[in-house]
Protein backbone atom coordinates (compact mmCIF):
# COMPACT_ATOMS: atom_id res chain seq x y z
CA UNK A 1 0.00 0.00 0.00
CA UNK A 2 0.99 3.48 -1.09
CA UNK A 3 1.94 5.86 1.64
CA UNK A 4 0.91 9.41 1.21
CA UNK A 5 2.45 12.30 2.61
CA UNK A 6 0.68 14.02 5.76
CA UNK A 7 1.54 17.23 4.48
CA UNK A 8 -1.09 17.86 1.54
CA UNK A 9 -4.42 17.85 1.45
CA UNK A 10 -6.49 15.24 0.01
CA UNK A 11 -10.15 14.26 -0.91
CA UNK A 12 -10.07 10.80 -2.21
CA UNK A 13 -13.74 8.63 -2.00
CA UNK A 14 -13.50 5.90 0.31
CA UNK A 15 -13.70 2.26 -0.17
CA UNK A 16 -16.64 0.50 1.61
CA UNK A 17 -15.99 -1.23 5.17
CA UNK A 18 -18.70 -1.82 7.61
CA UNK A 19 -18.16 0.65 10.05
CA UNK A 20 -17.41 4.77 9.46
CA UNK A 21 -14.28 3.94 11.36
CA UNK A 22 -13.76 1.00 9.59
CA UNK A 23 -13.45 3.15 6.47
CA UNK A 24 -10.98 5.03 7.72
CA UNK A 25 -8.61 2.36 8.63
CA UNK A 26 -9.04 0.61 5.35
CA UNK A 27 -8.41 3.88 2.99
CA UNK A 28 -5.96 6.39 5.16
CA UNK A 29 -2.47 5.35 4.65
CA UNK A 30 -0.41 6.43 8.26
CA UNK A 31 2.82 7.12 7.99
CA UNK A 32 5.40 4.81 9.78
CA UNK A 33 5.21 5.83 13.78
CA UNK A 34 1.49 7.70 13.29
CA UNK A 35 -1.67 6.50 14.91
CA UNK A 36 -4.84 7.96 15.77
CA UNK A 37 -5.31 10.11 18.80
CA UNK A 38 -8.46 10.85 18.84
CA UNK A 39 -11.81 9.48 16.94
CA UNK A 40 -15.32 11.21 17.54
CA UNK A 41 -18.62 10.56 16.30
CA UNK A 42 -19.75 14.39 14.57
CA UNK A 43 -22.84 15.60 12.50
CA UNK A 44 -21.50 18.57 9.97
CA UNK A 45 -23.98 21.42 9.61
CA UNK A 46 -24.36 21.81 5.57
CA UNK A 47 -27.18 24.11 5.48
CA UNK A 48 -29.70 25.85 8.07
CA UNK A 49 -31.69 22.46 7.64
CA UNK A 50 -29.06 19.58 7.13
CA UNK A 51 -26.77 18.03 9.69
CA UNK A 52 -24.83 15.46 8.12
CA UNK A 53 -23.15 12.41 9.90
CA UNK A 54 -19.22 12.29 9.61
CA UNK A 55 -16.22 10.50 11.53
CA UNK A 56 -13.26 12.56 12.71
CA UNK A 57 -10.01 11.34 13.36
CA UNK A 58 -7.18 12.61 14.29
CA UNK A 59 -3.58 12.18 14.08
CA UNK A 60 -0.57 14.20 15.02
CA UNK A 61 -0.03 15.45 11.20
CA UNK A 62 -3.77 15.48 10.12
CA UNK A 63 -7.49 15.36 10.68
CA UNK A 64 -9.26 12.73 8.87
CA UNK A 65 -12.99 13.55 8.46
CA UNK A 66 -15.43 10.90 6.66
CA UNK A 67 -17.71 12.43 5.05
CA UNK A 68 -20.50 9.52 5.50
CA UNK A 69 -23.69 9.26 2.42
CA UNK A 70 -26.81 7.29 2.84
CA UNK A 71 -27.26 7.64 -1.13
CA UNK A 72 -23.82 7.64 -2.47
CA UNK A 73 -19.89 7.26 -1.80
CA UNK A 74 -18.71 7.90 0.95
CA UNK A 75 -15.46 10.47 0.74
CA UNK A 76 -12.67 11.23 2.63
CA UNK A 77 -10.63 14.12 4.09
CA UNK A 78 -7.19 14.74 4.89
CA UNK A 79 -6.49 17.96 6.11
CA UNK A 80 -2.72 18.62 7.39
CA UNK A 81 -2.10 20.65 10.24
CA UNK A 82 -0.18 23.32 8.38
CA UNK A 83 -3.85 23.59 6.42
CA UNK A 84 -5.99 24.51 9.36
CA UNK A 85 -6.22 28.22 9.88
CA UNK A 86 -8.52 28.77 12.68
CA UNK A 87 -10.74 26.61 15.20
CA UNK A 88 -13.58 28.93 17.07
CA UNK A 89 -17.02 28.00 18.47
CA UNK A 90 -20.45 29.50 16.10
CA UNK A 91 -23.64 30.10 17.69
CA UNK A 92 -26.70 29.67 15.54
CA UNK A 93 -29.99 29.06 16.15
CA UNK A 94 -29.46 28.19 19.72
CA UNK A 95 -26.94 25.59 18.75
CA UNK A 96 -23.05 25.75 19.17
CA UNK A 97 -21.20 24.62 16.56
CA UNK A 98 -17.03 24.26 16.07
CA UNK A 99 -15.76 25.96 13.21
CA UNK A 100 -12.79 24.60 11.30
CA UNK A 101 -10.78 26.78 9.25
CA UNK A 102 -8.45 25.41 6.54
CA UNK A 103 -7.07 26.02 3.35
CA UNK A 104 -7.29 23.41 0.39
CA UNK A 105 -6.25 23.95 -3.29
CA UNK A 106 -5.78 27.45 -2.46
CA UNK A 107 -9.07 28.29 -1.35
CA UNK A 108 -10.15 28.88 2.35
CA UNK A 109 -12.43 26.43 3.25
CA UNK A 110 -14.84 26.11 6.45
CA UNK A 111 -16.44 23.01 8.12
CA UNK A 112 -19.22 23.35 11.18
CA UNK A 113 -19.04 20.59 13.58
CA UNK A 114 -21.04 19.56 16.57
CA UNK A 115 -20.70 16.00 18.24
CA UNK A 116 -23.11 13.47 16.89
CA UNK A 117 -25.21 13.30 20.26
CA UNK A 118 -29.06 13.60 20.67
CA UNK A 119 -29.02 16.48 22.81
CA UNK A 120 -25.36 18.40 22.52
CA UNK A 121 -24.57 20.00 25.93
CA UNK A 122 -22.17 22.70 25.97
CA UNK A 123 -19.43 20.30 27.43
CA UNK A 124 -19.87 18.02 24.83
CA UNK A 125 -19.38 20.94 22.07
CA UNK A 126 -16.27 22.42 24.50
CA UNK A 127 -14.70 18.79 24.50
CA UNK A 128 -14.90 18.62 20.59
CA UNK A 129 -13.21 22.98 20.62
CA UNK A 130 -10.62 21.65 22.96
CA UNK A 131 -9.67 18.44 20.91
CA UNK A 132 -9.46 20.58 17.45
CA UNK A 133 -7.48 23.47 19.25
CA UNK A 134 -4.98 21.27 20.90
CA UNK A 135 -4.29 20.07 17.51
CA UNK A 136 -3.93 23.00 15.51
CA UNK A 137 -1.68 24.43 18.54
CA UNK A 138 0.46 21.15 18.17
CA UNK A 139 -0.39 20.00 21.19
CA UNK A 140 -1.03 15.90 20.63
CA UNK A 141 0.16 15.01 24.15
CA UNK A 142 -2.68 16.74 25.85
CA UNK A 143 -4.49 15.81 22.59
CA UNK A 144 -3.73 12.19 23.56
CA UNK A 145 -4.53 12.24 27.26
CA UNK A 146 -8.16 13.86 27.02
CA UNK A 147 -9.41 11.98 23.41
CA UNK A 148 -11.10 8.42 22.92
CA UNK A 149 -8.27 6.52 21.43
CA UNK A 150 -10.10 3.27 20.33
CA UNK A 151 -12.39 4.18 17.50
CA UNK A 152 -16.61 4.46 18.17
CA UNK A 153 -17.63 0.95 18.51
CA UNK A 154 -21.28 2.20 17.19
CA UNK A 155 -19.42 4.14 14.12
Amino acid sequence: MKVMAADSFRRYKAKYAGTMAGEIEKNVSLEPGEEFLSWSLVREKKNWLLAEPRMLAITPKRIVLLEHNLFSADWIVEIPRSGVMRVSREEASGNSWVVLNYVAEGQWRDVRLQPMLRFVSEEANLELFEILDSFQRGETGKLAETSRVAPPAIA
